[in-house]
């Protein structure tokens, strides 16, 4: 399954892989590859993971 919406992947995916720019930037569980750092580098955005609730929240 294919899923872009990171708080759906960290929900409900026990494996995950994470891209850029066609290149894998991390592999594994999925609390392993959804860090708050893996997607600030990705991404360019500052999240918070909020793990008690499971929700990948954009820190403006």
């Amino acid at each position: 399954m294919v899923l872009h919406d990171l708080t759906q992947v960290y929900r409900y995916s026990t494996k995950a892989v994470l891209l850029n720019q066609g290149k894998i930037v991390a592999l594994g569980e999925a609390e392993e590859v959804i860090r708050e750092d893996t997607i600030e580098s990705v991404y360019g955005v500052k999240v918070k993971i909020l793990r008690d609730i499971n929700v990948v929240i954009p820190i403006t």
